[in-house]
């Protein structure tokens, strides 16, 4: 995969918006921040009005290679299978995932939920070989990062 321009994958009905999310991937180019990865989904969530979940594959170069929208939940929760997230991330020949979901309310803040989810998900992937690379919790206009927080250690592969 060296040197390829990033994919984007849906595997779900193309949503409206699809193709502003795709240029702003393609604009990016590497995601190399919470910030740049909160851009490039955002228009995912902006209307929703019930949690969605995504898992994210990076490249070795931070390219997005694939986005995958997980689970619906409702408008507190979502809820879905790590090991779904892990053959994801797999199925891109990645080693480096996000996860994120959305805050339909509008705070970002985590919930200590959002905090177990993250500490599993940490868990699961250095088991399977990935890095956790942040999760990203979207509120309107704004996103809370877990790895910007350093809530976990993230580990290598």
């Amino acid at each position: 995969m060296t040197g390829s321009p990033p994919t984007f994958v849906a595997h779900s009905p193309v949503p409206r918006g699809y193709a502003s999310v795709y240029e702003r991937a393609d604009v990016v180019g590497p995601i190399v921040s919470p910030a740049a990865f909160a851009w490039v989904i955002a228009p995912r969530s902006a209307r929703a009005k019930h949690e969605i979940a995504w898992v994210a594959s990076l490249g070795p170069g931070l390219d997005l290679v694939r986005l995958e929208e997980l689970e619906h939940g409702d408008r507190h929760t979502v809820a879905f299978d790590l090991d779904r997230a892990v053959a994801s991330v797999r199925v891109a020949g990645s080693r480096y995932a996000i996860l994120a979901h959305n805050h339909p309310e509008g705070d970002p803040t985590p919930s200590p939920e959002d905090r177990r989810l993250t500490t599993a998900a940490a868990a699961v992937c250095a088991r399977a070989g990935l890095v956790l690379v942040d999760h990203v919790v979207l509120g309107r206009g704004t996103f809370y990062s877990f790895a910007e927080r350093r809530f976990y250690a993230m580990r290598g592969p």
